[in-house]
């Protein structure tokens, strides 16, 4: 008999200590705690409607309790975020990536190349001919009144006409320019809506085609 009490006793006790195992570990389970040795971090915030109740929760129609916003929530996920470890942090604060349309940008370039030194050619004339009508006005002036001769007034008469001339030139000149940029926006734009799909459908009949023939052939 008391050997059978020692084993029941023993038995209780296990049992006992089994149970306060499993409420530890479920404790464990519920409150999650920061892992040791994680990089520290600061998540502010700069709205403080989350602390009054009557701006974060409210009752619909039928009295249950919901969100009015996603401040709640924003909350929590900052607590879960911040009890856990830095890896994932890390991978949720990437900085947004750029992907230029670098062969845009190339196919651009070269067609501003074809123009850019006609255009830089005609602005520096039409600036030297704006000079050269500035000096002549200049060299005809007497104090508050302006004499020109009948030379002079050719002469400025001729630089006119070449500065219009030019402008009227480089107007065309950036006229081109937008042209043949905006004739390349068109062929991509094409090849992306139209040349994609048209060869998606192409290898599509192709498969058909062979798939077919396979078939036959058995």
């Amino acid at each position: 008999e008391a050997e059978e009490a020692e084993e029941a006793e023993e038995a209780e006790e296990a049992e006992e200590a089994e149970e306060a195992e499993e409420a530890e570990e479920a404790e464990e389970n519920s409150l999650k705690k920061s892992k040791d040795g994680s990089n520290g971090a600061v998540i502010l915030f700069a709205d403080s409607d989350m602390l009054f109740d009557a701006l974060s929760v409210g009752r619909d129609m039928f009295g249950r309790m919901t969100y009015r916003n996603h401040n709640i929530p924003l909350l929590e996920n900052a607590v879960e975020q911040a009890s856990g470890g830095g890896s994932l942090m890390s991978i949720r604060t990437r900085g947004s990536g750029r992907r230029p349309f670098t062969k845009f940008k190339e196919l651009r370039a070269e067609a501003s190349e074809k123009f850019s030194e006609e255009l830089e050619k005609v602005t520096q004339k039409e600036q030297e001919l704006a000079s050269k009508i500035s000096e002549l006005m200049q060299e005809q002036g007497n104090d508050q009144m302006v004499v020109i001769g009948p030379e002079a007034a050719n002469s400025i008469k001729d630089l006119r006409e070449q500065e219009v001339i030019a402008s009227r030139k480089k107007r065309e000149l950036s006229r081109e320019l937008r042209k043949d940029i905006r004739k390349i926006e068109n062929e991509i734009k094409n090849w992306n809506i139209a040349g994609i799909p048209a060869l998606i459908i192409i290898l599509g009949i192709i498969h058909l085609f062979v798939r077919r023939s396979r078939i036959s052939a058995r």
